[in-house]
């Protein structure tokens, strides 16, 4: 598994297969950079359930400052560390072990804002799940801030308010992308979609 774009193009990530780790597949990566373009850029981005970290290390690639990377899983943080050790950007990037739900809960707490929130839960994790993410990340986004979910291509999204509007949504092969944008008005990047 390689990062596609920026200027760590072609460096090597490392992953295991099994059932637990479940890496964003290149062509779904490349989608979602597609669609935000320059929106990665100088921004401080949360990657949840990032596993190997791929998207959050896709983002430091492609400009972005500064990333979170949050993982509960001990054998998938132990990847995470091999894989920001060996492209050497341990300055650019922080590895907390937590569970998504309460890792939010701590930077909505902390007052600590995200630009961009990228969530790629297992599949089995959706419905009332999948909105305490939407609930949990209000406190740590602003005006504008985009959550990026991956999903099974047949998972049911909850119905969604409290600010968020879904700005996109696509499938390939048996994934989902649902892009969000916190309060839509004036949004920045629904015209690219």
């Amino acid at each position: 598994m390689r990062i596609i774009g920026g200027y760590l193009k072609g460096k090597n990530l490392y992953f295991e297969k099994n059932n637990k780790i479940r890496p964003t597949k290149n062509i779904v990566r490349e989608a979602i950079f597609d669609i935000l373009g320059d929106e990665v850029k100088n921004r401080k981005i949360l990657d949840v359930f990032a596993g190997t970290g791929a998207l959050g290390i896709e983002s430091l690639s492609r400009g972005a400052d500064f990333v979170v990377l949050v993982e509960n899983s001990i054998e998938s943080l132990s990847l995470l560390k091999k894989n920001i050790h060996s492209l050497g950007i341990e300055n650019k990037a922080k590895i907390i072990l937590s569970s998504a739900e309460r890792a939010i809960k701590n930077f909505s707490k902390n007052g600590e804002i995200f630009d961009i929130i990228f969530a790629d839960p297992p599949y089995y994790y959706e419905g009332k799940k999948i909105e305490k993410i939407f609930k949990f990340s209000q406190g740590c986004v602003k005006y504008r801030s985009i959550l990026i979910i991956e999903t099974f291509y047949k998972a049911k999204m909850p119905e969604i308010s409290n600010n968020w509007q879904m700005v996109k949504e696509k499938k390939y092969s048996s994934t989902k992308i649902s892009i969000y944008e916190y309060e839509r008005d004036n949004c920045r990047i629904s015209g690219q979609f």
